[in-house]
């Protein structure tokens, strides 16, 4: 833990457990969860629509 973590207030056990076991409170695990879902959304998104560009560019040139 660092010195910050050590003084920091913890909400109930479960959080400093969890900073202690894993370095991060439970609200921390799930805000990074979500970024990473959104992050992972964004990139199939993306996929498909790169997808979509080169399959009308094929048709096109046929």
């Amino acid at each position: 833990m660092t010195p910050a973590q050590i003084f920091y207030t913890y909400a109930n056990e479960t959080d400093m457990l969890n900073v202690v076991l894993f370095g991060k409170t439970s609200r921390q695990c799930e805000v990074k969860k979500n970024f990473e879902k959104t992050m992972n959304r964004l990139i199939e998104q993306i996929k498909e629509e790169i997808y979509q560009a080169l399959k009308k560019t094929k048709v096109s040139e046929t």
